[in-house]
């Protein structure tokens, strides 16, 4: 392989590393993998007030962080018009859904990292709904 090869391989996995950066950016933000877990947990499209429920967010941060998700193409944002009513409804696209397993995987590996007792007795959230011992969801 050339020098100018090289540099061009070299520049390209610059760019993934960036782009993969950028993604593990978005996802550390507060709220957003639960936001995702959520919508992953319903197969059909969800009103803004179901979200904000079972994610436990003010409204602020979730219309962020769907807004966020969106601007990423992991979401869709539907307006519905009803006569005099509009409603909002958010789903996860495509690449959403693809993002899934990954994010599985990562959540099984901290389940088999910890050393907490309780984590480890948990199902992952992204396979199953678990609720702490307040009655929140995970």
């Amino acid at each position: 392989m050339g020098d100018a090869e090289s540099s061009g391989v070299k520049s390209i996995r610059r760019d993934l590393r960036n782009e993969v950066d950028n993604l593990l950016s978005l996802l550390s933000k507060s709220t957003m993998l639960h936001t995702l877990v959520v919508l992953n947990s319903n197969k059909e499209s969800m009103r803004f007030s179901e979200i904000e429920r079972r994610v436990e967010s003010s409204a602020t941060t979730l219309s962020r962080r769907l807004t966020e998700l969106e601007e990423y193409g992991l979401v869709t944002r539907t307006e519905f018009t009803d006569s005099q009513v509009t409603r909002v409804e958010y789903a996860l696209t495509d690449d959403g859904v693809a993002l899934h397993p990954s994010l599985e995987s990562v959540f099984e590996w901290v389940l088999h990292k910890s050393s907490d007792s309780r984590i480890q007795s948990l199902e992952t959230p992204c396979s199953t709904q678990v609720t702490t011992g307040s009655g929140g969801e995970v």
